[in-house]
């Protein structure tokens, strides 16, 4: 018991040390007494518009596709990603001879990810490639850009929610998942 009180009487002489005032209301304090200018105005320095972190979109270059390193905004998710793929090369990319064989107006509709596939509904304007040699670049430019990040090992292709067939670089059609082994003779140099 004697232990409770000197502890009791100990911690109220250390908490009358602590310089709290002996009144209830907030007290003005003088200006001169503010430390390090903390009464000085915020002063914001202008940042950097955020830059995302670097994902290769692949174009085609001459014959073959190659991986044009591009920043996406936010975090890097598949979708995001195809759809910067789907918005076709800069003016500078495009002066150095990047193009795209995605045809104009072309828009991801849904994308789904499961067990390495990822499952890619595009708009129509996707169908109206202008020969099958423009489809299949179209078609490996999707699957080496999607097939560049983890976990996706396989690309399939649906339009407007109908599963369809899209041709490997010898230009057979098949509905089944596509991979970057289907277009190697497009793989960059």
């Amino acid at each position: 018991m004697r232990r409770l009180v000197a502890l009791a009487a100990a911690a109220a002489t250390l908490c009358a040390g602590c310089g709290l005032p002996h009144g209830h209301d907030p007290q003005p304090i003088d200006r001169s007494r503010v430390p390090f200018g903390l009464l000085q105005p915020l002063q914001r320095t202008p940042t950097a518009p955020q830059r995302g972190p670097l994902s290769p979109l692949y174009f085609v270059h001459g014959k073959r596709l190659t991986a044009v390193p591009t920043h996406i905004q936010g975090l890097p998710v598949a979708a995001d990603i195809l759809r910067q793929l789907l918005v076709g090369p800069t003016p500078a990319q495009s002066r150095a001879g990047d193009a795209t064989f995605i045809p104009p107006r072309t828009a991801l509709l849904s994308l789904r990810v499961a067990g390495g596939t990822a499952s890619v509904n595009l708009s129509r304007a996707f169908a109206q490639s202008t020969g099958s040699s423009d489809q299949v670049r179209a078609v490996a430019q999707i699957v080496y850009t999607l097939t560049a990040r983890r976990p996706i090992e396989r690309v399939s292709f649906a339009i407007e929610g109908r599963k369809i067939e899209v041709p490997d670089a010898r230009g057979r059609l098949s509905a089944k998942p596509r991979s970057r082994a289907d277009y190697r003779s497009l793989a960059p140099p």
